[in-house]
Parts: C-alpha cells; sequence; structure tokens
C-alpha cells in the first residue's frame, strides 16, 4: 500500500550517490546543485518580466532575424562539433542563449523561460536517475514540447537532430563545470580537476531507462482504482480534485518562477498524453520543476493512475499564449480565468 502524502509533501528520490573523492566536498557539491533556488531572485532580475502577448514563432522569427549571422560553419575545423555548433547557433540559440544558459536575445518575451541547460536538470527525462539520455533530448527535438514556447524540429534530419542533441549535451557539462567549480571556490575550496570531472560526471551520466508496462488497462474499474492513486499519492494537492489545479498551491521552478501545476483536462501535456508520457513524468518526475518524482510504485497502481490520468481529458484543448501563460502562472488566476 502506497503512503498517504501530507497536504504540502511531494514524494522524493535520492539523486546518485557521489563516490568516496568527491564525498569530502558533499557540501561544495550540495551548494552546486541547490544554487539555481539561491540566485531566484537574481534570476529573475536579469531575465525581466517582458513577456509580449504575440505568438511565439513570431517573436522568435523577429529577434533572429535581427541577431541571426550567415548561416556558415563554425571556426572550427570540421567534425561533428562544429556542424552540432552550427545548428544550435542557427536554431537554439536566440532562445537558448550561446552558452545554454536560457539567456537568449527571445529569452524575456517567453514564458516558461527556455531551459538553463546547466540548472535544474531537463524536464523529459525517461531514465532511472532522471538525467535526461541523448535520446531523450532529440525525442524533444523532434516532438517539441507542447505548452511552451519549444517547438518541434520536426523539419531536421534524423542526423541534426543527433547533433544538435549532442551540442545541448557539451552545454550541460560545461555549464555543470563552471556551476560545480563556482561553488567550490565560493566554498573556500580549491577546485581539484579530478574531483570536478567526477562531480560533473555523477550530475550529468543519464541512467538505465525505464522500464515500461507491456500492457495497459483502460477500463472502469482501473479508472476508478486509479482514482484513489490520485487521491491517496497526493496528486490532487497540486492538481486539484478536479484535475485543474488545486488554487491554494504556489508552486516554483529551479529557478525561483511561478510553475504552476498542469490543468490536466484541457490543457496539452509537456511530454505528450500517450500512456508511456505520462507513466515516465509519474516514475521520473519532471526534473528542474516543481513536480517530483514517485519511484517504487507498484507497476499495476502506476498503470491505474495513467488510466485515470487519460480519463479526465475534454475538449476544448486550451493553446494559451505566452502573455497568457504569464498572465495565469498562479493556479488561482488560472482558476478564476478559466474554470468555471
Amino acid at each position: 500500500m502506497s503512503q498517504s502524502l501530507g497536504k504540502h509533501e511531494v514524494p522524493h528520490r535520492d539523486g546518485p550517490q557521489l563516490r568516496s573523492s568527491v564525498l569530502t566536498r558533499g557540501t561544495v557539491i550540495i551548494i552546486a546543485c541547490l544554487m539555481p533556488f539561491t540566485m531566484a531572485i537574481l534570476w529573475q532580475w536579469e531575465r525581466g518580466f517582458a513577456i509580449a502577448d504575440h505568438s511565439t514563432p513570431d517573436v522568435v522569427a523577429s529577434v533572429q532575424n535581427q541577431a541571426r549571422t550567415p548561416d556558415t560553419p563554425s571556426t572550427a575545423q570540421g567534425g561533428e562539433v562544429a556542424d552540432g555548433e552550427r545548428l544550435y547557433a542557427k536554431h537554439c540559440e536566440v532562445c537558448h542563449g550561446v552558452a545554454g544558459d536560457g539567456l537568449g536575445k527571445a529569452a524575456r518575451y517567453l514564458f516558461p523561460r527556455p531551459r538553463d541547460f546547466s540548472a535544474g536538470g531537463l524536464p523529459l527525462a525517461s531514465t532511472e536517475n532522471g538525467i535526461a539520455s541523448l535520446e531523450d533530448i532529440e525525442w524533444v527535438l523532434a516532438k517539441g514540447m507542447p505548452g511552451t514556447s519549444m517547438r518541434a524540429f520536426d523539419s531536421l534530419k534524423p542526423a541534426e537532430r543527433r547533433l544538435l542533441a549532442q551540442e545541448v549535451l557539451r552545454l550541460r557539462r560545461e555549464g555543470t563545470r563552471r556551476q560545480v567549480t563556482r561553488a567550490m571556490l565560493q566554498a573556500g575550496e580549491e577546485p581539484v580537476e579530478m574531483e570536478v570531472n567526477e562531480a560533473v560526471e555523477q550530475m550529468t551520466t543519464p541512467g538505465q531507462p525505464v522500464a515500461l508496462p507491456q500492457h495497459w488497462a483502460s477500463d472502469e474499474a482501473a479508472i476508478a482504482r486509479g482514482k484513489i492513486a490520485y487521491r491517496t499519492l497526493g496528486c490532487e494537492n497540486c492538481h486539484g480534485e478536479d484535475g485543474m489545479g488545486a488554487a491554494d498551491q504556489a508552486l516554483f521552478d529551479s529557478a525561483g518562477e511561478p510553475n504552476r501545476p498542469r490543468d490536466l483536462v484541457h490543457e496539452p501535456f509537456k511530454g505528450g498524453r500517450t500512456r508511456e508520457a505520462i507513466y515516465l513524468r509519474i516514475v521520473v518526475g519532471m526534473p528542474g520543476t516543481a513536480h517530483p518524482a514517485a519511484p517504487g510504485l507498484p507497476e499495476d497502481e502506476l498503470k491505474d493512475l495513467v488510466a485515470f490520468i487519460l480519463s479526465l481529458a475534454r475538449p476544448p484543448e486550451r493553446l494559451l499564449t505566452n502573455h497568457d501563460r504569464r498572465e495565469y502562472a498562479e493556479v488561482h488566476a488560472y482558476r478564476r480565468r478559466f474554470v468555471q
């Protein structure tokens, strides 16, 4: 039997354990991992809150046209790294920034903010430790992330999406290295290259893929059991009894930005509304967001919960603009506007 969670409690999953040579600097690594939270106010000030009431493609295209450089290869000589850098500069830099820190020229117009690859994790992971794999990033590039400004790059060839995904992982490793080194210096420690390398390895290496069920249940009995699981596991504490959000919950992501729980009834899901995607969001959580992981639950209970969540969907599907997402970033504002 699953234990019921308190009103403001969420399931917790421990991160990867650092080896003994890094544990001697555990405090430093903790500082590195928590830095996005402690920098939240500065983060918001840097990015500003000028959210334009325009469609995402228009905003991004406008900024790209102003900032675009000729579509020529990187100054690096040949190789996949140069190709990945070129593709990133053309398709991603305007939002995610040159260093992958989420501070691109279009970032101030978008909500949710573009992901900082080095902070808080990548939200759509399919691995046991919640660290996104190359395949996870390729999937996001191919499908996009509905309900955000991250569009699908399905017009790119699979080989190009792989190069882009590899570049994202490279930027993530470099950003994590800077973060760990900076945290060590702030703690009065002299960074040791071997220990920095080991910490970066632990923080950026994906685990084994989560095993997905081979068979699913969607009958009325499964939905009824899933509704019970939804309550006992505390899902309604954030998503609300009706699935459209609990008005008394104020949640934030790893950068300190408002992180309203998804409306399970009308909004598109960031990872899609497939059984497999919802199962992964429950088990792995959404790193970098307020959505927790719930590992260790019985597979049958998880499948019933997935069936119940899918049963909540009702038309119309609600697609919000960047302005709307920022305007209704808190549950009480969203419910006041959309829930009768």
